[in-house]
């Protein structure tokens, strides 16, 4: 894999995040902020509203 393939794959990947963050907000779910881990992975904090 390119490295012009590495970063579009990333982005596709940190838009999905955004998506699915917003709509669990729009669910009434609250989605936190989301924290990058030690490994360069994010994970949110979901709590019901």
């Amino acid at each position: 894999m390119c490295s012009s393939d590495w970063e579009k794959f990333l982005s596709e990947g940190k838009r999905a995040v955004e998506i699915v963050h917003r709509r669990l907000i729009n669910r009434r779910i609250n989605g936190g902020e989301l924290r990058i881990t030690e490994f360069g992975t994010d994970q949110g904090r979901y709590s019901s509203i």
